[in-house]
């Protein structure tokens, strides 16, 4: 194997797959290093920054006990478009409320143990697959009813707090990307 003048680039066998075997889609093309797109990824980290800051202090104002979860739904729903945005992000806030719904009420009668986080990943992926949500919705309720499991024991009202921090996360999210296709700051809509 070769290693060309770029960190991280290693070609195999085949000048089209890089030394795990994944294609190459073009020069600079690297599962790990991006060297195009420098403008729209220093406007992507700001965004996120921003909106991640703001996000921590309107869940306080809010009267959160665990703000930091809604720069968590800001950094997972920020997506490339405003449109992906919104779809990610309401895919977010549903799995959230299905998965605080679902654990909510059972999780004061039940322990941290192997089957009880196994029950919780089932009821949340299995209601949403029954309801013929996405997987995404899926994952969001199973990673939630986890969370509420954990944490509610020792912290009282984090339930709402997950829910109320996600809907605050998504929405700043979707407003910072608002705000960068409203300024024309985006060079392409990917």
């Amino acid at each position: 194997m070769r290693v060309d003048g770029r960190v991280g680039k290693t070609f195999g066998t085949s000048p089209e797959k890089d030394s795990v075997g994944f294609c190459s889609r073009g020069k600079g093309d690297n599962m790990l290093i991006d060297t195009d797109g420098t403008r729209e990824n220093n406007i992507a980290t700001a965004q996120t920054v921003i909106a991640a800051s703001v996000s921590w202090e309107l869940a306080k104002l809010a009267g959160s006990s665990h703000p930091y979860l809604a720069p968590v739904a800001v950094i997972l729903s920020l997506h490339v478009t405003l449109g992906k945005s919104i779809l990610h992000g309401f895919r977010r806030i549903v799995g959230t409320f299905l998965g605080a719904f679902i654990t909510m009420f059972i999780a004061p009668y039940l322990g941290m143990f192997a089957w009880t986080i196994g029950l919780v990943v089932l009821l949340g992926m299995g209601i949403a697959r029954l309801m013929a949500l996405s997987s995404e919705v899926g994952h969001q309720a199973a990673v939630s009813a986890l969370l509420i499991l954990a944490i509610q024991a020792g912290s009282k009202g984090y339930s709402l707090d997950r829910i109320r921090d996600t809907i605050i996360g998504v929405c700043v999210a979707i407003l910072a990307n608002w705000v960068v296709d409203i300024f024309g700051l985006r060079n392409n809509a990917r």
